[in-house]
């Protein structure tokens, strides 16, 4: 499982090539909180539109209890 920072559009559009078995496109820990807002629509719209090259895509999203993880669902 390759892990990809959900802030990071390089990394998310490239994560495919690497063959991995399954990607997470992390939401929680590897953003900062400054940043979760636009890293959250940024996931959304790379699960939309890149080829992940037959890759599980899994997004760890941020825990319910605090502001973001229900955005992250809702979201996602």
């Amino acid at each position: 499982m390759l892990y990809i920072p959900g802030n990071n559009p390089a990394m998310l559009q490239q994560g495919g090539v690497y063959g991995s078995d399954s990607l997470l496109l992390d939401l929680e820990d590897a953003v900062a909180v400054n940043q979760k807002d636009a890293a959250r629509i940024l996931v959304r719209n790379m699960i939309r539109s890149i080829d992940f090259y037959d890759a599980e895509v899994c997004v760890r999203i941020n825990h319910l209890s605090t502001p973001f993880g229900l955005a992250d669902l809702e979201t996602i």
